[in-house]
């Protein structure tokens, strides 16, 4: 009676062991991408600085500080267009090369 219950046991055990798990991997990759608001550059904002009088407002040195801030201003905005485009061009193409990898698989 022991050995058939061991006999059994045995049988059971063997059945089981049999079977073994296959683990299929699958690599994915993704793009994070960046909000479209974040694409946006901040609006010019107003000088910081005003004219006192009339007279200063018409004076050379005060054109001078207005040419000097909207230079500076503009070139400011096309820097920060530009690292953008950039930015988008970049996330673009990393999207178009992952989408190949990942049809692949």
């Amino acid at each position: 009676m022991r050995y058939a219950a061991l006999l059994l046991a045995l049988v059971a055990l063997v059945g089981c062991a049999g079977a073994q798990r296959q683990i299929h991997v699958v690599t994915r990759y993704e793009v994070v991408s960046v909000p479209e608001s974040l694409y946006r550059c901040p609006e010019l904002p107003l000088p910081p600085f005003a004219p006192d009088s009339a007279a200063q407002q018409l004076s050379q040195r005060y054109d001078l500080q207005i040419a000097d801030y909207l230079l500076e201003l503009y070139g400011a905005g096309a820097i920060c267009r530009k690292a953008l485009g950039d930015v988008r061009e970049f996330l673009r193409k990393a999207g178009e090369e992952i989408e190949k990898s990942n049809a692949e698989y």
